[in-house]
Parts: C-alpha cells; structure tokens; sequence
C-alpha cells in the first residue's frame, strides 16, 4: 500500500519499521498527536522518506493497519473446515491485537470518524482485509457448509465484532484461545 512505484524499490525492512513506528505511535499519542517527524525518528530515517511512500498521515496510517492485519492474516486458510479455518483467522488477528499496539492504534482511530480522507483510506483497508474472510465462507459455501442465503457480511461482522466489543468496548482480556469460543457460540446459527 505504497504511493507510488517510481524510482529504485523500496527497501521492506524500512518500510516494516516506518508502519511499525506509525502503529506505536497512533497507540501512544492518537491520530492528533501522530507527527510525521516523530515517526522517521523512531524509524531511523527522514520525513522525505514517509512521503516518498505514502502522501499523507491518512495513506500511512491506512498502510499500517493493513500491513499489522495482513502479518497476522497473509491469507485465507484452508483446512476444509468453516469452524477451523475462522479460528485460525480470528486467533491470528487477537494475537495481532494483543502483541502489537494495534488494539491502541486502532482504538485512536474510533475517534478520528471526523476524516474524511483518513476514513476513505481505512475504509478501503478494511474492505481488502473482509475479502480473506468472504474466501473462507465461499469455500465453504462451495463444499455446502453453509446455509444458502446467509448475509456474509453480517457473519464476518459477528465474528469480528466481538473481539472488537470486547477489547475496546467492554476493555476485556481477550485471548488468542478465545476464538474457539466466539467461532463456536456463532457456527450454531451458520450450519446448514
């Protein structure tokens, strides 16, 4: 999710600590206090460097989320079971959650809704990172595992919901182990 492609490649390792950077950040000072200068410091490189990346805060915070997400989530499972798979998947993202600042990085985000810009660029994070999970449920849906009709959209909501809920709702320890229980109390309703 960088700006543009022109010029050498870009080095990964630096790129991985300026979204590293940008998460901490978010976590400790909130969108408000996120300051492009503070990043390329914690990151060991200059403000030239973010912007030849990314043209904004928006894009870069956009970049950070979407690369902390897809560490934990490079891509759909397939084990052929629809339980399974949505375990793997919702384990991997609370351990995301719980060893990285991205539960603060996100709960800043809560309160920047105002952004436009910013918005529009989660937006579209969050639609790429929806499509690993439709993947799981068209698999399954293709090995008849799930009930024809059901809305995926309102499942993948449910099941990301309450991890959400949880941590930044209710502020709740929730744990990596917990996704067998929050897939469990869901699937009943999702079987055919």
């Amino acid at each position: 999710m960088t700006a543009d492609a022109r010029g050498r490649p870009r080095d990964t390792r630096l790129t991985g600590a300026i979204l590293d950077a940008v998460l901490a950040g978010l976590a400790a000072d909130g969108v408000a206090g996120l300051r492009m200068e503070d990043i390329a410091a914690a990151a060991g490189t200059s403000k030239q460097a973010l912007y030849r990346r990314w043209p904004g805060k928006p894009a870069m915070i956009a970049a950070a989320i979407h690369h902390a997400l897809a560490a934990g989530n490079p891509a759909p499972p397939d084990t052929g079971d629809l339980a399974r798979d949505l375990e793997i998947v919702l384990a991997n993202t609370i351990r995301r959650l719980v060893e990285t600042p991205l539960a603060g990085a996100i709960a800043a985000l809560v309160g920047a809704r105002d952004d436009a810009e910013l918005a529009a660029a989660l937006a579209a994070v969050l639609a790429d990172r929806r499509v690993l999970m439709e993947a799981i449920f068209a698999a399954a849906a293709a090995r008849g595992d799930v009930a024809p009709g059901r809305d995926v959209a309102i499942d993948i909501d449910a099941l990301l919901g309450a991890i959400y809920y949880r941590l930044l709702i209710r502020r709740v320890p929730v744990m990596p182990a917990d996704a067998r229980a929050i897939v469990a109390a869901w699937h009943g309703g999702a079987s055919v």
